[in-house]
Parts: C-alpha cells; sequence; structure tokens
C-alpha cells in the first residue's frame, strides 16, 4: 500500500517502458533506471532531443526493449558502480537541470519567479 515515490530509494534498479514523470522522479531522485520507449514519440523540441540523446548516449534511455534488456544483465551485478559512472551522472544532471529539477525550496523559487512576472 505504497506509492511508487515511496519506494524510489529502495529500489536496486528501476525498469520503465516510456518516459513519464515517474521517470523524471526517478532521474531527480538520483535512482538508477532503465528506460526504453517508441524513439519520437513525443514530439520534442531541438534542446530537448539533445537532452533524451544524451540519456540514450548514456545508456539510460533505449528505443529497443531487447537493448534495455541486454544492459539491464550487463549492469545487474554491480547497478551501483555502473549508476555512479561519470558520462551517466552528467547525462542524468544535465536532463534533470532543465525538466526535473528539484529543490527543497520550491515554493520561496516559485514565489521569487512569480513576483519577477509584469
Amino acid at each position: 500500500n505504497t506509492t511508487p515515490e515511496q519506494n524510489l530509494n529502495k529500489s536496486k534498479l528501476i525498469v520503465q517502458n516510456h518516459y513519464s514523470t515517474f521517470f523524471y522522479k526517478s532521474l531527480a531522485a538520483n535512482a538508477p533506471t532503465i528506460c526504453f520507449c517508441k524513439k519520437d514519440y513525443w514530439k520534442l523540441t531541438t534542446k530537448a532531443a539533445k537532452l533524451y540523446d544524451n540519456l540514450h548516449n548514456a545508456g539510460i534511455l533505449f528505443y529497443d526493449s531487447k537493448l534495455a534488456a541486454q544492459k539491464l544483465k550487463e549492469v545487474w551485478p554491480d547497478v551501483t558502480s555502473w549508476w555512479a559512472n561519470d558520462k551517466i551522472q552528467n547525462a542524468r544532471r544535465e536532463f534533470c537541470e532543465e525538466y526535473a529539477n528539484r529543490n527543497d525550496n520550491w515554493f520561496s523559487i516559485w514565489i521569487k519567479y512569480l513576483r519577477q512576472i509584469k
């Protein structure tokens, strides 16, 4: 009787079959994640496409379920080392800075932002 979010950091590896809000949450929580989905499922801006390509090139996002399964088999013995890799973390951080930014002071940040709107 728990939500998936409550189990994010209790899981050894999260595997998802599409990039949804939970995908963003898992990356923001820095939970080891593999996602596979159909390429070009969503229309992306050039900037977004570059960030998704970075996730793909880092081995987080896959457009072929068989390749995702191969990656899972490859990393399973030592998920922690795989996930700590600089290429993975850099792609994850860059993506999160744009689309899954997590900050405990979110309310203050939003208030400051809204006050600047004229």
